[in-house]
């Protein structure tokens, strides 16, 4: 074990979106390294399968279904953390919804799904995650962003709508960073911004298999989990603002 892990032992993290993909794979990472998890998605069957399997392992895990798109239930689950086990130290938003079409053909109802789960259910996460943090010596928020929030992919990527969530997402991560740092808090705020992913989020934008003929091998959740358990190990004095990472095989 990386010996800068050893300070979140017994420390809580809520990961969104934990049980496929990325925040799967972050889920399983900080229950290896001894963090206590917290388990949120809208399915209940998957949720208490995947709790079953880290409790196989000796994890520690609370979950609580809640579906992010409704600001009431992101409220209750954090009000639920705090009966439980007293708040969280670590927040990872991972939960996100993609698809692939011209924003300018988007309905209204599939756009506002977007943003209500990319950057809104992120916003109310981190205000809560904070009330939580205050006055501790070790405490973190990651947001898993995309590099879609670095650049525009061209209009044949029909990912408008995504990135454009995706570049709020690391405005806000900033801004947080900085408020943050204007309080004199000790709690730290990174983002990571993957290219492309093997994930269930993405294979379920592209039906179709369009990634399937991508012509180089794709990064794997693991890699952004291993990212994310970096983060935490980093001396408490140290800031790690953004991580972009993509497959060595990717040209852009």
């Amino acid at each position: 074990m990386n010996n800068g892990l050893d300070r979140w032992r017994n420390k809580v993290a809520l990961i969104t979106g934990s049980t496929t993909g990325i925040g799967w794979a972050i889920a399983q990472a900080f229950a290896e390294s001894g963090l206590d998890i917290v388990m949120t998605a809208r399915t209940v069957e998957t949720l208490n399968l995947r709790v079953n399997e880290l409790k196989r392992i000796g994890a520690n895990v609370l979950s609580i279904p809640t579906d992010l798109q409704v600001p009431e239930q992101i409220y209750s689950l954090f009000k639920q953390i705090r009966k439980e086990w007293s708040g969280i130290d670590v927040l990872v938003n991972n939960a996100g919804v993609v698809w692939r079409e011209p924003l300018l053909e988007t309905e209204l109802s599939r756009l506002c799904t977007m943003i209500d789960t990319n950057q809104r259910a992120v916003a109310i996460a981190m205000s809560e995650a904070v009330k939580d943090m205050e006055g501790k010596d070790d405490a973190a928020i990651i947001n898993i962003g995309s590099i879609a929030g670095h650049r525009v992919p061209p209009s044949r990527r029909r990912a408008t709508l995504y990135s454009s969530t995706k570049h709020a997402l690391r405005a806000m991560t900033e801004g947080v960073r900085t408020e943050l740092h204007a309080r004199g808090s000790n709690i730290k705020v990174s983002l990571i911004s993957p290219g492309l992913t093997h994930s269930d989020l993405h294979d379920k934008a592209e039906p179709s298999g369009e990634f399937a003929g991508f012509p180089f091998r794709p990064l794997d959740a693991n890699d952004i989990a291993e990212a994310a358990l970096f983060l935490l190990s980093m001396p408490r004095h140290v800031q790690v603002s953004d991580i972009v990472l993509r497959s060595i095989e990717q040209p852009d």
